[in-house]
């Protein structure tokens, strides 16, 4: 069976999708129903083999594939795994929009050694004394994403966030000694800036300043980091400020825009496209109830 994810995007779109949880059985069954399913590339994925034998090749790597063990995998690198038809395991893919949206404290979950490590793909083995916990979340996020109850996008949020912090402090004891501190340490204070900032300093020359490296150095240090540019998350976290206050605030273009520092509503309208793969005005027409029961909001 093959799988795989390139960071090729179609018609240079954006994936559209937030969040999914496949068991690794989905992708064998589109296979033989002539309809192959690949990864978004824009996305965290989390590949945890519960069962099965193969390779797994993660840009220039390849790796063995074992029994219980995860492998992660940042946005923008490309995957190729090639596995046995009775493997079993699932893998989760999320962009880091879906824990952010509607939490800010969520950011917390990105300042991990997971989400820093960028010395190598991180293959983690699961530990047995935790498996068994770590499964039961895995299958409850399962059987909730296949499903349309009531407050299904804060129940997924809610057992993503565990599981991630659970493998966190997994892969913080395997791998901490490994971590390039001054680069970590670059895109720490990287991030805390821009969490300062981003409504009024928007280009990557004004935070390379403030911490006395040159542009293309921070640009490269965070792309290493996190897989995406710092202009890039500059970007994004306007954007999702943005979202924010139009689902919370109901906040009209122009009062968003002047908001976020932005003097002239055209060029946010503009940016806010270019940024987010969606025009302002068809987002807001999506917000037509609760975001706890719009099962499109977010997980499409």
């Amino acid at each position: 069976m093959h799988i795989s994810r390139s960071i090729k995007k179609e018609n240079g779109s954006h994936c559209k999708k937030q969040f999914e949880i496949h068991a690794i059985d989905f992708f064998l069954q589109a296979i033989i129903n002539g309809n192959p399913q690949s990864i978004c590339n824009d996305t965290y994925s989390m590949i945890w083999i519960q069962k099965g034998t193969g390779i797994i090749q993660i840009d220039m790597e390849k790796f063995n594939v074992e029994k219980d063990t995860l492998y992660y995998v940042k946005p923008g690198q490309e995957i190729d795994l090639d596995i046995d038809e009775d493997a079993m395991g699932f893998i989760i893919s999320f962009a880091r929009e879906f824990l952010e949206l509607f939490e800010k404290k969520a950011s917390d979950l990105f300042n991990t050694p997971l989400f820093n490590h960028f010395l190598t793909m991180p293959v983690i083995k699961i530990e047995s004394k935790i498996s068994w916990f770590m499964k039961s979340i895995t299958d409850e996020m399962f059987e909730e994403f296949k499903n349309y109850f009531d407050l299904r996008i804060e129940i997924l949020k809610g057992l993503l966030k565990i599981f991630v912090i659970y493998l966190s402090r997994q892969f913080e004891n395997e791998y901490a000694t490994n971590v390039n501190s001054r680069k970590v340490a670059i895109a720490n204070l990287f991030f805390a800036q821009l969490e300062k900032n981003f409504t009024n300093k928007k280009m990557v020359k004004e935070y390379a300043d403030m911490l006395c490296v040159s542009p293309n150095y921070l640009n490269e240090v965070i792309k290493e980091i996190s897989g995406f540019t710092a202009r890039h998350h500059i970007q994004q976290r306007i954007i999702i400020e943005a979202k924010r206050k139009v689902i919370f605030g109901g906040d009209t273009l122009k009062e968003i825009a002047y908001g976020l520092g932005f003097w002239d509503p055209a060029h946010f309208s503009k940016f806010f496209k270019n940024s987010s793969g969606i025009n302002f005005t068809d987002f807001k027409k999506g917000i037509s109830m609760p975001p706890s029961e719009n099962k499109n909001l977010v997980l499409n």
